[in-house]
């Protein structure tokens, strides 16, 4: 009796070495395949967290680095819930007929935090940004901090249309350009966090530049096609950052011992021991799963199904659950956010032109949007005015977001001024 028990846990070793090993190899050859797939879709996973441009020994001197005036601003901001709650409403308001009281606490708001405002302004100095001291920071670390940037930068944005609306136009534009550097900063790093808080602050800085069109002399015009310029320069597509988010969930898997699913984001919290032998295979879906999305990401959002954003597979579906449930919202706001941006430059282009052509040309060649591929229109009117624009994106996003009140839509129509308006200034 006691040697067939000897014998039955000798037998049920052996079967647990032969499926541990069996399963490694199996897992080995799944990743590897895994892998080549994601480096053709994504580009090279990186040996390192998000791999951020590092800044030049000469620009550190100079403090040519958004990214530190701008986490050393946020530092110094100090506001209470109550009053992000009513920055967050105030901005839905017209500054120029403001009620006493809200004039007040927006005052009394910004005079309290005029040294982070001042630190703040100077990213107008800075070309470059590398947020380099974050990227060993846990997702849950790096959300308050990104949400207190983008507070700080509210701040900015409040005192600008504070000015506009008194005709300090020249303070305006200096705290515009500030708004530009922050938006390209957060755009510039591919942090997820840090790129959708980008894209917040750029919806922001368009509608401030509408503002400021039709009071815009030439040299102010040439000053916002520069921030223009730069913020194309700096600013990522969807893809890299989701490129970044598997590179990170890949050695996060690869380099701690049994991860969990949300090891990349809240470090290594220890999975039951049975996964163990199928720890590459869970690597190799997740691979999969973000090729995938990178794949998706350079598409026209317009032209992907719904059912593309899911899997058939059961694994890949609890995957993205975990890991991923709102990518196509995110795409979504990343591309909605690039169509903005070209008709914004386009607008700034068109207007410089009227400055110094006389009028704004009879046609101009069709854009085409990121966001649904299609083309804009452009129109000049009787008055000497036009209107640029993607009409169907501005359907679109209406369509997609009936009773949605969270997500402000992005720029779609610009109406520009009339050249005789332009050409009085």
């Amino acid at each position: 009796m006691k040697r067939k028990l000897t014998i039955s846990v000798a037998v049920l070793i052996l079967f647990i070495l032969l499926f541990a090993t069996g399963s490694r190899i199996h897992g080995s050859s799944v990743l590897n395949t895994a892998l080549a797939r994601y480096e053709k879709e994504a580009g090279p996973v990186v040996p390192h967290r998000y791999a951020p441009p590092a800044p030049t020994p000469e620009n550190r001197v100079k403090g040519d680095n958004i990214a530190i005036w701008l986490k050393a601003g946020a530092e110094l901001v100090y506001m209470t819930m109550k009053e992000k709650r009513f920055l967050d409403e105030l901005i839905k308001k017209d500054y120029r007929n403001l009620s006493t009281s809200d004039k007040s606490a927006l005052l009394d708001l910004l005079n309290r935090n005029d040294v982070a405002l001042e630190v703040l302004r100077r990213v107008t100095r800075c070309q470059n940004s590398s947020f380099e001291l974050e990227y060993n920071a846990g997702f849950n670390m790096q959300i308050p901090r990104y949400l207190q940037m983008m507070y700080a930068r509210s701040l900015l944005d409040s005192k600008a249309r504070l000015h506009l609306a008194e005709g300090q136009l020249a303070e305006a534009i200096n705290l515009v350009a500030a708004e530009e550097r922050i938006a390209a900063a957060l755009q510039h790093d591919p942090v997820l966090i840090g790129g959708l808080v980008g894209l917040a602050v750029e919806k922001d800085y368009h509608e401030m530049v509408h503002v400021i069109l039709p009071q815009a002399d030439q040299s102010i015009l040439a000053e916002l096609m520069q921030q223009m310029q730069h913020l194309k320069t700096m600013t990522l597509p969807a893809s890299r950052f989701l490129a970044a988010e598997g590179a990170v969930l890949y050695h996060s898997f690869n380099n701690l011992p049994f991860s969990s699913l949300e090891a990349y984001r809240d470090g290594p919290n220890a999975l039951p021991w049975v996964h163990r032998f199928f720890k590459r295979q869970l690597i190799a879906n997740s691979l999969d799963l973000y090729a995938d999305y990178v794949s998706l990401s350079k598409r026209p959002y317009q032209s992907i199904s719904k059912n593309e954003w899911t899997s058939s597979s059961f694994l890949r579906e609890e995957l993205r659950k975990a890991l991923f449930p709102n990518v196509s919202n995110i795409v979504e706001r990343f591309q909605s956010a690039e169509a903005a941006r070209i008709l914004s430059s386009a607008a700034v282009e068109l207007c410089l032109k009227g400055h110094t052509e006389g009028g704004y040309p009879a046609s101009l060649a069709p854009l085409t949007s990121p966001y649904t591929g299609e083309p804009s229109a452009y129109s000049v009117h009787s008055d000497g005015s036009a209107t640029l624009s993607f009409p169907k994106d501005d359907a679109f996003w209406d369509s997609n977001h009936k009773g949605n009140t969270t997500m402000r839509k992005p720029r779609f129509v610009w109406n520009l001024p009339a050249v005789k308006t332009l050409s009085s200034k």
